[in-house]
């Protein structure tokens, strides 16, 4: 009867456990050491990194280091990148009242494993392997519904710690641990009703070569967060909205035709004011999911916009950048159960459109950013201009742009200049999101 009990007891403790987990999002479950996901150096050195700091996190001031350096969002998400704070001290107080002093990257390297990294040996630097496989490893915490970093209770509270893999895109679940080593399935398609930290790669900063810093393809204004190995990290915010040559630029031919100007026929004839990016929003939750799954955090939005100079028969392109709050995207029930989609307001200037110039229409393309292996993204377009003479010119063709085989590509609509710029302006549909532009 003893033993009996003792089993009862036994297994009703595991299906306890198992169903809080569940509950939670977070499911006991074997590791995918196997699966490709996690094949790749750089995502095996996340998930050791994982490993290593679950290891660690069970310290209460580890645990408050890592809160501090997530809530001060230093590039408007709630993370920080391990370059930026790997430095910076931590003092650990023991049962016995001693205190030990260490940055925070020798606490990750004591824990830390490379056996399972492909051509490393168990001596190779901690430090040298992210400055390598990973430069913008970054600690986050997701916020989720209800549930922000700020309200983390360091005091009481120990998160798992999860991996990103490199193909994140098609993943539907990821590894995590907690300070035990115990290993975690995590639901990628729903949010966990805990907090959890994710180790990845920052989707918000970019690499730019010192040459092309110095050659003058990029403004001066970059100034980068850090520099590694030839490269300048800047905010990506920074980059696409401030770094690069306004439009038009030095250099661009204005088209100038001969005659009078004709009798103004759409609105923009009559106005003078810029294009204005006015609002997006989510065609459904199913696509808002799709685009930017929990762990990643926040959205990182890019818009290039494809311009012809009707003068000169090129096409240029003017590119944007916006991070945007998972909340601000959406609307939910008090409870959490049921959510909708809703318009955000961006009010970005774009352009003065020129007829003349620049002809009938323009591409908008976006993308939600995501890091990944680059490769280029072909966009086609074409745009043209009958002056008052009746004289046609047309410039038509595809521009090449970088992105990552990870960005979820939202699409594109074409924006005609005789569309309505009025009040909230003309609403384009993407297929996966809409978009407004007026003046």
């Amino acid at each position: 009867m003893k033993s009996k009990l003792k089993q009862f007891f036994v297994v009703t403790l595991m299906f306890f456990t198992i169903s809080y987990c569940t509950q939670q999002g977070l499911e006991p479950g074997p590791s995918y050491l196997k699966d490709p996901q996690y094949e790749t150096d750089k995502s095996m050195l996340n998930k050791n990194v994982a490993k290593s700091l679950a290891s660690i996190i069970k310290q209460k001031e580890v645990r408050k280091f890592v809160k501090s350096n997530v809530v001060n969002q230093f590039d408007g998400d709630y993370n920080f990148l391990f370059t930026l704070e790997k430095d910076k001290s931590i003092s650990i107080e023991n049962e016995a009242g001693r205190v030990s002093i260490n940055t925070f990257g020798e606490l990750l390297s004591k824990n830390f494993t490379t056996s399972s990294i492909v051509g490393r040996s168990s001596s190779s630097d901690f430090e040298s392997l992210v400055s390598s496989l990973n430069p913008l490893m970054e600690i986050k915490i997701p916020e989720l519904n209800g549930i922000s970093p700020e309200d983390w209770d360091t005091e009481n509270t120990t998160p798992i710690v999860a991996a990103l893999a490199s193909n994140m895109r098609d993943a539907e679940y990821i590894i995590g641990y907690d300070s035990e080593g115990n290993e975690y399935e995590i639901d990628l398609n729903k949010e966990p009703d805990q907090l959890v930290i994710i180790i990845g790669e920052n989707e918000r900063v970019i690499g730019i070569k010192n040459e092309d810093v110095v050659s003058g393809k990029v403004n001066a204004i970059c100034e980068p967060l850090f520099v590694e190995q030839g490269v300048s990290y800047v905010l990506k915010e920074t980059y696409y909205n401030e770094c690069q040559e306004p439009f038009p630029r030095p250099g661009d031919v204005i088209n100038d035709p001969a005659g009078d100007p004709p009798a103004p026929v759409c609105d923009r004839d009559s106005k003078n004011t810029m294009d204005k990016i006015n609002r997006i929003k989510f065609r459904n939750m199913t696509i808002y999911r799709d685009a930017e799954k929990w762990a990643n955090g926040k959205f990182e939005l890019r818009v290039i916009i494809v311009i012809g100079n009707i003068a000169n028969s090129q096409l240029a392109t003017v590119e944007k950048f916006y991070t945007e709050d998972r909340n601000d995207l959406k609307n939910c029930s008090w409870l959490g159960t049921s959510c909708d989609t809703v318009w955000r307001t961006l009010n970005t200037n774009i352009i003065t459109w020129n007829e003349a110039s620049y002809g009938n229409l323009m591409t908008y393309t976006w993308l939600e950013e995501d890091s990944g292996t680059s490769t280029t993204y072909s966009i086609n377009s074409s745009t043209s201009y009958t002056d008052p003479s009746g004289t046609t010119s047309s410039v038509t063709g595809s521009v090449s742009v970088t992105i990552t085989d990870e960005d979820y590509k939202i699409g594109g609509a074409w924006v005609e200049y005789c569309n309505n710029t009025d009040g909230n302006g003309f609403d384009y549909d993407t297929g996966r999101m809409y978009f407004s532009i007026n003046q």
